[in-house]
């Protein structure tokens, strides 16, 4: 991780963030198969 300054570290956190969504996303089955299956009780951003 290359830190030079705070726009590095928030840089590093956004990819962070992005990286960790995007595997639960996969994990969850796809984007695709989400929107169409939505579970009650599931809101958009669980």
């Amino acid at each position: 991780m290359i830190t030079h300054g705070s726009v590095a570290g928030d840089l590093d956190r956004a990819l962070e963030f992005a990286l960790v969504n995007f595997v639960r996303v996969v994990r969850a089955g796809g984007p695709r198969r989400r929107r169409l299956t939505r579970p009650a009780g599931e809101g958009p951003q669980a």
